[in-house]
């Protein structure tokens, strides 16, 4: 029988900073981690934050080192990362630091099963009636199934594999599109589409012509309508709410949220078939997402948007609305704004061509998206029949 120890027990467990940041941020200077910084087995850095060496210097217990394991606290409790070296030295907010003995419980494997049986754990023990909280000291009576340490490293190795190819696979994406983003720039925003030989159009003396709407210059033939009458927002359908979400199922949830995917379904009542493509905008978030594959949608302020012809292929609509510059208004709606932008439209061959150009890009990005939920799903599979010896890891001689 498969012994288990209570976390404390086998780490040393203490809490990021916990107070107000706005004034405390810096341009430059320690990096500043916080829960949307954290994903399942990594890090996203795009919206990271700075504090000054001196503040970091009074935050000495929220200092992380490599190996640490930080679990969110509000949002998604439960979900967390291991900080590699290249994060040694940096600092967070209000996020559980745990500090594995080494000798005792490999990082990576203490981080896999939290991120996926220790969930389960978390959800049963959040705190706070609106947001979702996890505090220290329910962390610390966390049960952890303690494996010999060799075998903890095994199946840490193995399951690394699947999540370096899980990144690997969120990299090329991330390539991908800016593939098609540079395209966009060049041909839509730049004008240096190629003109009848071939030739960029305006670098090669192409005619522009000043429109009085936009006050500027355009290229001769192209138009300008208001957004809202290029567009369409799919009828009204029933979204998941965010408590029903599940971790696994067939159908990936598409919301708001700064993530592309957001939980799962097995109902086939939320349902959007979606054959030729759309973009999804945050009504409140003002998140776009260009989506290829059929979805669930979910929590309310999630629309569907599409073209009302096949004029604008949805991927050009993605990048025509990402280029449109909208009011913070905080926590309201956003749409009624984006309903009003007046948007440049190319002639409709143009627009044909751009999509013939980039169609095999973004099937690419949804094959790629395909195979990260397999893997997903196979090392969900996986982990407890690693953990109780259904299923052992061989290595290679």
């Amino acid at each position: 029988m498969i012994e288990l120890r209570k976390l404390s027990d086998v780490a040393d467990l203490t809490v990021g900073y916990v107070g107000t940041m706005g004034k405390e941020y810096s341009s430059q200077g320690v990096l500043f981690l916080r829960s949307l910084n954290i994903k399942p087995f990594g890090f996203d850095l795009n919206d990271i934050k700075y504090i000054p060496s001196d503040f970091h210097m009074k935050l000495n217990k929220s200092a992380l080192k490599t190996n640490d394991v930080v679990i969110v606290r509000t949002g998604v409790p439960g979900t967390c990362a291991v900080i590699p070296p290249e994060l040694d030295g940096s600092n967070c907010a209000d996020l559980v630091i745990v500090r594995p003995h080494m000798e005792k419980i490999d990082p990576y494997y203490l981080c896999a099963f939290i991120n996926s049986w220790g969930r389960s754990q978390v959800s049963n023990v959040k705190v706070g009636a609106i947001q979702k909280h996890f505090n220290v000291t329910s962390a610390e009576e966390m049960l952890i199934p303690m494996l010999n340490l060799n075998e903890q490293k095994k199946i840490a190795s193995f399951l690394r594999n699947l999540n370096d190819k899980i990144y690997q696979n969120n990299g090329i994406c991330a390539d991908l599109e800016a593939m098609t983003k540079l395209l966009y720039d060049y041909w839509f925003v730049q004008f240096d589409f190629p003109d009848e030989n071939g030739k960029p159009y305006k670098s090669s003396g192409g005619k522009m012509v000043w429109n009085n709407e936009l006050k500027r210059e355009i290229p001769e033939g192209w138009e300008v309508d208001k957004f809202d009458d290029l567009v369409d927002v799919a009828p009204k359908l029933k979204a998941i709410m965010a408590p029903d979400y599940q971790e696994k199922g067939e159908y990936p949830i598409i919301d708001q949220a700064s993530n592309l995917i957001t939980g799962y379904t097995d109902d086939k009542q939320y349902l959007f078939s979606n054959e030729t493509g759309c973009v999804v905008f945050g009504d409140v978030t003002t998140h776009f997402k260009f989506i290829n594959f059929p979805f669930a949608k979910g929590t309310d302020g999630t629309k569907i948007i599409r073209a009302k012809n096949e004029r604008i292929p949805a991927l050009l609509l993605y990048h025509l609305i990402k280029n449109c510059r909208l009011p913070n208004v905080g926590f309201a709606r956003h749409y009624m704004f984006l309903r009003e932008v007046k948007v440049l439209v190319p002639p409709k061959s143009l627009c044909l061509e751009y999509e013939c150009k980039t169609r095999w890009l973004m099937e690419a990005w949804r094959l790629n998206i395909e195979e990260n939920q397999q893997l997903v799903s196979l090392r969900d599979f996986l982990l407890p029949m690693l953990i109780n010896g259904q299923v052992k890891v061989s290595v290679a001689e």
